[in-house]
């Protein structure tokens, strides 16, 4: 077994956020060798996958911030008697070009939802 302490949390940083095993090596200063020997284990996976899922749920968090702010500024033009009427109807198209999309996927989600707590609640009887 590779000993992790050394490379271990590096490597799978510097893979998680997009590089090759093979720079990565590079990069923390490993043999490519034992890189690849580390990244064919199952705990570098699953290290590289919990990296990637933190880092996605940090950028979720920066977008849905950013679309509220966006939202505010479309509606903001819209209803603004300083706005050309091309750029309401402009932000206006765009409010409803996003509603439905985003509807639908809430729909998704929510039924979703549903269907994982019966069966959680399948199993649980």
């Amino acid at each position: 077994m590779i000993k992790k302490s050394r490379y271990f949390g590096r490597l799978s940083e510097e893979v998680a956020l997009g590089l090759s095993v093979r720079d990565a090596a590079v990069t923390v200063g490993c043999a490519e060798s034992t890189a690849y020997r580390m990244s064919r284990q199952a705990d570098f996976a699953e290290r590289v996958s919990a990296i990637r899922t933190e880092s996605g749920s940090q950028v979720v968090g920066k977008l849905v911030s950013a679309s509220t702010k966006a939202v505010d500024t479309l509606v903001a033009i819209m209803e603004g008697n300083n706005a050309k009427p091309s750029d309401r109807i402009a932000a206006a198209s765009r409010i409803l070009q996003v509603l439905v999309p985003i509807q639908e996927a809430l729909e998704i989600r929510m039924r979703l939802d549903r269907i994982e707590q019966q069966q959680q609640f399948k199993v649980m009887s």
